[in-house]
């Protein structure tokens, strides 16, 4: 498997910021515990995010305590309003529990060259459409990527993963992040502009020319050769859509 520098890193490290666990019991059924670690080694891996990651990127690094704040917070106020999120079932010292639901994480699927572009722009404009009932609806989601969206095998979209925060949170920038990263995993640069197009259509605006793109995007896609997916999301921010 190729795995980039960066992709390794977040990987080999990701640990020592939580741990996810799949569990069951009588009570609860099947369910995801997630625990949060708030020690020297997950600070000392806050502030590498803080270098190579969290603040090119909008994000803001926070304590392991924090993460869970943010986290509880969002499930609780999701919850409360039936957005398409897992429910959480209980809070604990340093853990949540939340509801484990069958899905397919998006990222996963825009990668799989077995799945038909007509279904990964179906998905996507989808994932658009529900992130903008959440705007409308006053909230934002932060670190909106397709690794924190996913389907369910009834066809409906979920979102997950509320620990990060942005360090200035905006509909615009929950916009950015989805379209950067929709256009990173998707295979052939080509697709890039049916991919935004999907993303405006279900959205029901077209914010691709406010689309934001960091310095730390484009070592990203150079990391993982994908300079043409970003050439073809440059231009579709600088000329917009119709060209």
């Amino acid at each position: 498997m190729n795995i980039s520098i960066i992709h390794h890193f977040k990987r080999s490290t990701e640990g020592y910021l939580n741990v996810i666990e799949r569990r069951y019991d009588e009570k609860k059924g099947r369910y995801i515990r997630k625990k949060f670690y708030n020690s020297f080694l997950a600070d000392v891996y806050s502030d590498l995010l803080t270098m190579l990651e969290a603040i090119p990127h909008g994000l803001l690094p926070a304590s392991g305590k924090s993460r869970k704040r943010t986290e509880v917070k969002r499930y609780k106020e999701f919850n409360k309003r039936g957005f398409p999120v897992p429910k959480l079932l209980e809070e604990g010292n340093g853990y949540i529990d939340i509801e484990y639901v069958e899905m397919a994480e998006l990222s996963r699927v825009l990668r799989d060259i077995n799945v038909s572009k007509q279904k990964k722009l179906e998905l996507i404009r989808m994932a658009a459409a529900e992130m903008r009932k959440i705007h409308d609806a006053g909230f934002n989601l932060g670190d909106v990527n397709v690794h924190n969206i996913a389907y369910t095998p009834e066809g409906k979209i979920v979102f997950f993963d509320f620990e990060h925060r942005l360090i200035k949170e905006s509909r615009e920038n929950d916009y950015s992040a989805f379209a950067r990263s929709a256009a990173y995993e998707i295979p052939d640069s080509s697709d890039v502009r049916d991919v935004l197009k999907s993303i405006a259509a279900g959205y029901g605006e077209n914010l691709t020319r406010k689309i934001n793109i960091v310095p730390y995007t484009y070592l990203v896609f150079l990391a993982e050769n994908k300079l043409g997916n970003l050439h073809e999301l440059i231009k579709a921010k600088r000329y917009g859509l119709k060209n």
